[in-house]
């Protein structure tokens, strides 16, 4: 899909905010949802930015990439989302991806013109790990994101 590559390379920062540290109003209606006012997003417990800052957790490399995909479920329709976000290797980044096993969290995509989105994750669903090729001239590492949704993704008013 052109038009959401196209987005995604103009993504320069990547938050997974704790869901207990965010006030989210979502609709039982969500799946028609693409804009959202009202929300209360905590303190990120992982940011990677394009900028090498310290206040971030780690660097985004490049652009990331999401995969949506639709589920269905006995109870409705479920959106699949998978997120990799390549990154600078960072001790902080693995501190952080392990201090968010089995945590619920959510996702905030910000672009260059500083437009906010979400990715709302139903509880149980988010996982989050990092992936790494270690060895050689060039090392690498991809943080991974998967998590379930009712909606895709949500501008952020």
């Amino acid at each position: 899909m052109n038009c959401n590559e196209t987005f995604l390379s103009e993504v320069t920062h990547v938050e997974l905010v704790t869901a207990a540290s965010c006030s989210i109003p979502v609709p039982p209606n969500a799946i028609a949802l693409t804009e959202l006012a009202g929300c209360t997003v905590g303190t990120p417990s992982l940011a990677v930015d394009t900028t090498d800052d310290d206040s971030y957790t780690g660097l985004m490399e490049s652009a990331p990439t999401l995969k949506p995909s639709m589920k269905a479920q006995a109870g409705g329709r479920i959106r699949q989302h998978d997120l990799s976000v390549p990154v600078r290797i960072n001790n902080k980044v693995r501190q952080a991806v392990d201090a968010l096993q089995g945590v619920d969290f959510h996702v905030v995509l910000r672009t260059q013109d500083g437009t906010r989105y979400l990715l709302y994750s139903l509880p149980g669903s988010p996982a989050v790990s990092i992936d790494g090729q270690f060895g050689g001239a060039d090392p690498k590492m991809t943080l991974k994101v998967s998590l379930q949704s009712l909606s895709g993704m949500i501008q952020m008013k």
